[in-house]
């Protein structure tokens, strides 16, 4: 299942692959981060922070045309909101799975071996 709406992100990115590339570099250079920080607000209990993280990567979602993604992070922030965690940790995990197979197709997409900023 694709996660990227390919007729948006055409339009969105206008056939600029080096600029496509660069965004999903970033974005993967900043993935482990986030997922470590998504995980520490849950584990603390910190409804305004996963709130915070959640817009942030809902934003960051929406330039990869990735719909399904956003709208799980929108729920997740919602969640946060409401300060409603009980339960969280499925939509947590179909989202932070979701995003790995995103990883997958905007390495396939962008023919880059997306950098993930860990020294591993």
């Amino acid at each position: 299942m694709s996660h990227i709406n390919h007729a948006a992100l055409e339009k969105f990115f206008e056939g600029d692959a080096e600029l496509l590339g660069d965004l999903a570099n970033m974005f993967a250079q900043s993935w482990n981060d986030c997922k470590v920080r998504i995980t520490l607000a849950i584990d603390g209990r910190d409804a305004s922070g996963l709130c915070e993280l959640a817009h942030q990567l809902r934003g960051r979602l929406g330039y990869f045309s990735a719909n399904s993604l956003q709208e799980l992070a929108q729920e997740l922030e919602n969640r946060g909101k409401c300060n409603r965690l009980e339960d969280i940790r499925p939509l947590v995990n179909q989202l932070l799975d979701g995003i790995e197979g995103l990883m997958g197709e905007l390495r396939e997409l962008t023919k880059l071996p997306l950098d993930y900023g860990d020294d591993e």
